[in-house]
This record gives structure tokens, C-alpha cells and sequence, in this order.
């Protein structure tokens, strides 16, 4: 691509302001013509906005515009690009600009921008410059302005940090919410679809997920609730790992864990699993970044982070009973003949995961949004699933859950830097407080418009236990719990005794060769267990 190609795809796609992309639009926003017909200064004006459209505005800040058109001006006439009588002419324009913008239309110029860069990639950079597309949007204006105000209402505060929040109808992929910021000028980065960040506990849904794939019933498998300093083959450091609040549970298993997003089981049970089971199951449910194959991955430690977008849609795929479906905001584009060339009723969905498993992490996160750490996202006349997510030093605060039609997640931080959220409204920022508090607000509106249901609606295919899983990484226990029932611990010992629990620091676990069906499910409505996990008596819950 020659310069010139680099220079026209810029100039054609670059933000003025005022909802004005590339300079054609920005030449009608502003003077009301072509480029072609712009005088010099108006041309040079245009130029200038571009390094910063909102401080340079010639609407709203007359003097800075003026002023940066002069810089403009002078490099141009010192680069001899003009000589000084077409500087002298320039210079002493006044500045003539039309009444008003043929864009003030544009309310949602994140959304836009990555419409945008949806056709782009559909349909490639000339298809869609060249103009002449019609585009219909997923978008609900409406689930716009009530997940703007969840925002609003909430960090309401000057410092308060941003937030972000997509909201994706699961059996269709249509991103029916998306805010990205709050200030398109001051900012274009888009934190719903392009910010990356440390997902924390949040992620422990794909181990979840990775484990009942390997027929683990998470009833009936039991790890030691304890510090853990775990140290593998090839390894440089100690795993150190601590739960949250540092208190303990004795040995309990994978449901009473989830609930209380217990690091330290959920950590012993990677091993078991295995990263690249967790990555492969995540992958499939709709994240789309690069996730490192480590075990502190299933506690949210990622090397690259994710997104809003990508949680929004690998949560979906629960809600639609496993099948996921690729997230657009494009409904339906037309030619400029009005043919139809895309609509995304067209695109199929897959089989992400077995609905068995789905229905069976979706009884588990219903139980933890009343019973756990996600309490404070409950909605008052429905059922909902989800999980919570705070990063290390709550740099990162997260809230993924769903409804049986919609999923959503909110990701509240810094996005300039990891900063830590120690002090916000007076609390630290954790993902059962703020993030849950807006997802709840908003969706205890958009849910409004759905019928009422239950994740027990949703036909399934029972999950095939396997009865042979033998735990080859759970920790010798520090300490002991009793219990009422006798359930087979991982290495086939039971409750109320002390397990004999290897230590073996394998990290290759191969999937069993043979699986025991057991078709029996756990009763539809969970009761929490009265010896291990108990309602929070505290508002929020915080886990990491």
C-alpha cells in the first residue's frame, strides 16, 4: 500500500468531532461543503481538530480552534507547502462555519465506531467508504440509555473510576446495550469491546465448566479449603495461593467453593482439570483473546485480560442452554440498491458446550447470586445466574450474569493505568458491590420486556458423572470438617474422615478412558448446605 492509500484510508475514517468520521463528513459538519471546495484555512482548521476534537472545537472553544489552525499553518508555510501570500490570506480568514452538523444525529459514536469496524472486517475498508450501505443496528436504544444511567447513578462521584457494560440476547448474539465511556472526544477507546483486563474470579465459570466436562460432579468431589503454596515441574516460583478474605472452610466441595469463590479449591481443582481443558473451554464459549495456558488462569490471572464483549458472550452461551452464538450489533445491511447482503439471522449457532453441563453450572450461579457472592445482583421478580470478579489489589471489579434470554457484564476500573480501587463511596471495590449493583439496575429494567422464566425451563441432557475421578493434586488437608453425609471424597475416602490425599505434582492429566453414566441429577432447587455455606450476612460478598 502506497502512501498515499495510507493517507486517503486515514483521512476517510479519522474523527473530527461532532460525530463527524473522515473528512468528508467533516467538511459538510463544519462548512457545510465537499472537501474539494474547502479554502485553504478551512482545510488547515480540519487538520487541526484532529490531535484533540473536543479542546479544538470551533463551536465550542472559537479562540483554540483558531489558534491551532495558525500552528497548522505556519508548519505548512515553514515546510514550504504554501508560499507567505497564501499564508497572509489564510491567516486572516475569519472563521465562517455552517449553522449546524448533518451529524448531530449520532448519539452513540462507541457504537458506531465499532459498527464500523464490524462492516470493515465484513466487508472490507473500500466496500464500506465507497458509501452506499444501509445498516440496521442490534442495538435498543432504549437498553442504551437505562445501562448509561445504571452507570450514572451508581459512580456518581468526582474520581469515581469508569465503567463499562454489553449487554447480549443469548439465543440470537445481538448486542442489544454497549456502553465503551462517556466522553467519545476526550477518549475513542472503546473499554466494552477493545479494553482488556483482568476478568478475576469471574473466570473460575470456565473451570467449572472444564471440570463437569470430565464428569466431575461438583456434589460429590471435596478439596481441602486451605493456603496452598504449590510448587510443579519446570516452575520458577511458588504458587501462593490465599482466599480472599483469608478465612477457611475445611474440606468442601466444588458447589459450596463456587459460591464462596474459594481460590484455593478452585486452584488444586485446575490441576486436576488442566489449563488447556479451561482455555479450550472458554475459546468455545466465546472469548476470543489469547489466554495463557497456566493454572492461575482459572482465578483470573491472564496475561492479556478480556473483554466486557467477549465475558458478555461466553456467558451467554450458559444462558442458551450451551449453544453460542456469535455477539454482532449488526442486524441486517443492505446495497445501495436495496438488496439485502448480510443479516445475522443467518448465522447458525454451535454447540459451544452440552446442555447437560450448561444447565448444571446454571443451577450453581443461580445459587450463587442468592446465596453467594452475588447477592447484591438479585432481581426482584426473576431468576438470574452469574459471578463475581475482583482482580488483584481490586485494580479490576466484574460482574458477568445472566437471565435465561440476556447476558450481561459490567467491568468497573481505572482504564488509564491498574489502579487500585481502595476507597470508592468509602469501600473497596470488589465484584459483588458496584459491578453487581449496575448490572442489577439495568437489568432489572431490560428484563421487563422478557417473559418470565427459569434456567430449569431449558430441555437438557444429564450429564454422564464419572464415579472413578480420583483428584490428583488436592493438598493434604490442615484441617478437618465433619458432615451429616457420607459422600466420596476425591480419593475415594468420606466426609468426617481425614483424607490421605496425594500430592503428586503431575501437570498432565489425561481425560478417563472410560466413563461411569450416572444419570441422576442433583434435586432442581439447591438448598444451601446448613454445614458450609450459609446467605452472607453482610451486603457484599467480595471475593478475587
Amino acid at each position: 500500500m502506497s502512501k498515499d492509500e495510507i493517507l486517503d484510508q486515514y483521512l476517510n475514517t479519522v474523527y473530527f468531532g461532532s460525530n463527524a468520521y473522515g473528512i468528508e463528513a467533516a467538511a459538510r459538519t463544519y462548512f457545510d461543503k465537499d472537501p474539494a471546495g474547502l479554502t485553504l484555512a478551512e482545510a488547515a482548521l480540519l487538520a487541526g481538530l484532529v490531535q484533540a476534537p473536543s479542546v479544538y472545537d470551533p463551536r465550542l472553544n472559537a479562540p483554540a480552534a483558531l489558534t491551532r489552525r495558525g500552528e497548522v499553518l505556519n508548519d505548512m508555510l515553514k515546510y514550504d507547502f504554501i508560499d507567505q501570500a497564501q499564508y497572509d490570506k489564510a491567516i486572516d480568514e475569519p472563521l465562517r462555519l455552517s449553522k449546524s452538523s448533518p451529524f448531530v444525529a449520532v448519539q452513540e459514536p462507541y457504537v458506531v465506531a465499532f459498527v464500523r469496524q464490524q462492516l470493515i472486517d465484513m466487508f472490507g475498508r473500500d466496500t464500506v467508504f465507497k458509501g452506499g450501505l444501509t445498516v440496521e443496528t442490534t442495538i435498543n436504544p432504549n437498553y442504551q440509555r437505562l445501562a448509561q444511567e445504571a452507570i450514572a447513578t451508581t459512580l456518581d462521584r468526582e474520581g469515581d473510576p469508569s465503567a463499562a457494560l454489553v449487554a447480549v440476547e443469548a439465543s440470537t448474539g445481538y448486542i442489544v446495550a454497549m456502553v465503551g465511556g462517556t466522553d467519545y472526544d476526550v477518549s475513542k477507546f472503546n473499554l466494552a469491546a477493545q479494553g482488556k483486563r483482568q476478568p478475576g474470579s469471574a473466570f473460575k465459570t470456565f473451570g467449572l465448566v472444564a471440570a463437569l466436562e470430565m464428569g466431575i460432579n461438583p456434589w460429590n468431589t471435596f478439596y481441602p479449603s486451605q493456603p496452598l503454596s504449590i510448587t510443579l515441574p519446570g516452575w520458577n516460583e511458588t504458587w501462593n495461593v490465599k482466599t480472599f478474605s483469608h478465612s477457611y472452610r475445611g474440606i468442601i466441595n466444588l458447589v459450596d467453593a463456587t459460591l464462596a469463590s474459594d481460590n484455593a479449591v478452585y486452584a488444586q481443582l485446575a490441576l486436576d482439570v488442566t489449563p488447556e481443558r479451561i482455555v479450550d473451554a472458554a475459546h468455545r464459549m466465546g472469548v476470543t483473546s489469547y489466554i495463557n495456558p497456566d493454572p492461575a488462569i482459572i482465578l483470573g490471572a491472564l496475561r492479556d485480560g478480556v473483554s466486557p464483549l467477549e465475558m458478555a458472550s461466553a456467558y451467554a452461551t450458559l444462558a442458551n442452554n450451551g449453544q453460542h452464538k456469535v455477539p454482532t450489533a449488526i442486524l441486517r445491511v443492505r446495497d445501495s440498491k436495496g438488496k439485502v447482503i448480510w443479516e445475522a439471522g443467518a448465522v447458525k449457532a454451535t454447540q459451544a458446550i452440552s446442555s447437560g453441563v450448561a444447565h448444571v453450572v446454571n443451577l450453581i450461579l443461580a445459587q450463587n447470586v442468592l446465596y453467594g457472592t452475588g447477592k447484591s445482583a438479585q432481581l426482584p421478580d426473576r431468576e438470574s445466574a452469574g459471578k463475581t470478579g475482583t482482580a488483584e489489589e481490586f485494580h479490576d471489579a466484574w460482574y458477568c450474569g445472566y437471565t435465561p434470554q440476556v447476558a450481561c457484564a459490567v467491568w468497573v476500573g481505572h482504564p488509564e493505568a491498574q489502579i487500585p480501587m481502595t476507597n470508592v463511596h468509602g469501600i473497596s471495590v470488589t465484584g459483588g458491590s458496584f459491578p453487581a449493583i449496575i448490572w442489577q439496575k439495568f437489568m432489572s429494567q431490560l428484563s421487563q420486556d422478557y417473559p418470565v422464566a427459569t434456567f430449569q425451563d431449558l430441555p437438557y441432557d444429564p450429564v454422564a458423572w464419572n464415579d472413578n475421578f480420583r483428584s490428583t493434586h488436592a493438598v493434604e488437608p490442615t484441617t478437618t470438617t465433619s458432615s451429616t453425609t457420607s459422600t466420596t471424597l476425591p480419593n475415594g475416602d468420606t466426609t468426617g474422615s481425614t483424607p490421605n490425599v496425594s500430592g503428586s505434582t503431575s501437570t498432565s492429566i489425561e481425560p478417563p478412558t472410560t466413563r461411569t453414566t450416572r444419570t441422576t441429577e442433583p434435586p432442581s432447587t439447591l438448598k444451601p448446605p446448613p454445614t458450609t455455606i450459609s446467605p452472607p450476612t453482610t451486603e457484599h460478598t467480595p471475593d478475587i
